[in-house]
């Protein structure tokens, strides 16, 4: 048998997982550090008025901070309301954000009857892990259905402490959920 041969084939073995495990370090390092996540390119390109906004509005220890509570659009289009859930406890606690519909007008200001259903425009919820005494960012997305009336869209925007339990809160659900904060916004499509 030759075993320079065999020596061979062992020192290619340990030179190729050596080299997988190089460069799987180094997409880990690309993907964590390098490039941010989409919702950190959003907060990046936040308006500095709006960054200001919020920064202000976060000095009072306000809960909920959104910089634009009402946005103009077009159809099948995507704006971003800028926002801040501000945790002024003093314990980490995990926060959802929902999104509910008031009401819809029309230009005019007439009720709008056609019944709008949220997951069209944005998420039905999404969560946030926030550091005791810290507050985090976050991009709220809302997508214009394409088949929409023209009008004045009213949303309000809901934050629940899911790490506190209220019996009577209504628009947070689940044992363990009470309302933190909401606020209003509104888009126009004219």
């Amino acid at each position: 048998m030759n075993k320079k041969g065999i020596e061979l084939a062992t020192s290619n073995l340990v030179s190729i997982i050596i080299g997988v495990i190089v460069v799987g370090l180094g997409l880990v390092f690309v993907f964590r550090f390098v490039i941010p996540t989409s919702n950190q390119v959003l907060v990046d390109e936040f308006p500095d008025n709006a960054k200001i906004q919020i920064d202000e509005c976060l000095k009072k220890k306000n809960r909920l901070c959104l910089a634009d509570v009402t946005k103009k659009a077009k159809l099948d289009e995507t704006v971003y309301f800028p926002l801040s859930v501000n945790n002024i406890h003093r314990e980490d606690r995990t926060f959802s954000i929902k999104v509910e519909h008031i009401k819809s007008v029309d230009l005019e200001n007439h009720p709008l009857e056609n019944p709008v259903d949220v997951s069209d425009w944005t998420f039905t919820s999404t969560e946030l892990q926030i550091d005791a005494g810290s507050h985090e960012y976050y991009p709220l997305p809302m997508k214009v259905p394409k088949d929409i009336v023209r009008g004045k869209y009213f949303f309000s925007v809901v934050v629940c402490d899911d790490t506190q339990t209220n019996p009577n809160s209504k628009k947070c659900e689940g044992p363990t959920t009470s309302l933190y904060s909401s606020r209003g916004i509104s888009i126009i499509l004219d």
